[in-house]
């Protein structure tokens, strides 16, 4: 499946070629201690939610504050994915994504974060609602499957053309119309690390997440190659925190 593994991080650090920031230039990174990310209802304060940026984990829990903020996942560069605040989930608001004609993929969101340690937690939930035509996926961007080139740790030791590698852990789930609580240990989250095996993460040295609803694909008989079924999709968000057993 497609990488939506992320390349962002906090201000500072090193910076390789082409001025990508180390996604973690600080080891060890910032313990996660309060579990609550985001519920969202801040969104409603910001002009829009790109210009939305929000702290978790601050100083009124007693950790280190990770800011963090939201970027749209195109299906195209057609401008037909709408990023909008939303009904939440018994709540006021919530982080959507819709597009009512998507071509090529599907489409979603992604969350910036400054880099962050979460290990001391079981995995991550939220509450989801939406629609597509296949399952949605929630991944990781963290500093194991990072890329070497984006001053990460991750070394492709095998021909990426033909296996996949250094590849951020991801989920599969389905989407329903009704708010469903999604429960993902960390054990749970498989991705590819630089020899092309997979990789499960602790939850340590996390800069960044996405949520994105899938197309599903047809093989074109003509040209023998996969295509993208057009299709609508929506994907909602809300409730985002770690969680502990």
């Amino acid at each position: 499946g497609a990488d939506f593994s992320l390349r962002i991080s906090d201000d500072g650090g090193e910076t390789a070629a082409g001025g990508a920031t180390a996604p973690c230039p600080t080891l060890p990174s910032p313990q996660i201690t309060y579990p609550d990310i985001t519920d969202f209802e801040s969104l409603g304060t910001a002009d829009d939610p790109p210009s939305w940026v929000f702290v978790f984990n601050d100083d009124a829990f007693g950790g280190d504050g990770i800011y963090a903020g939201p970027f749209l996942l195109p299906d195209s560069d057609a401008g037909l994915d709408v990023m909008a605040a939303v009904a939440g989930n018994a709540s006021s608001y919530a982080l959507g994504v819709s597009n009512a004609t998507a071509t090529v993929w599907g489409g979603g969101f992604g969350l910036w974060m400054s880099c962050f340690d979460a290990s001391l937690f079981t995995g991550i939930q939220f509450d989801a609602r939406g629609s597509a035509p296949a399952d949605a996926s929630f991944q990781i961007s963290d500093l194991n499957t990072t890329p070497a080139a984006d001053l990460g740790d991750c070394v492709a030791t095998v021909d990426t053309t033909v296996t996949d590698a250094c590849i951020g852990p991801s989920y599969t789930f389905p989407l329903s119309t009704t708010w469903t609580t999604i429960t993902i240990p960390w054990n749970q989250l498989v991705g590819k690390d630089g020899g092309g095996l997979d990789y499960v993460p602790t939850g340590a040295n996390i800069h960044g997440m996405t949520f994105v609803a899938h197309l599903e694909f047809a093989l074109d008989e003509a040209t023998q190659t996969w295509l993208a079924v057009p299709a609508a999709y929506s994907i909602e968000i809300d409730n985002l925190a770690f969680y502990s057993l």
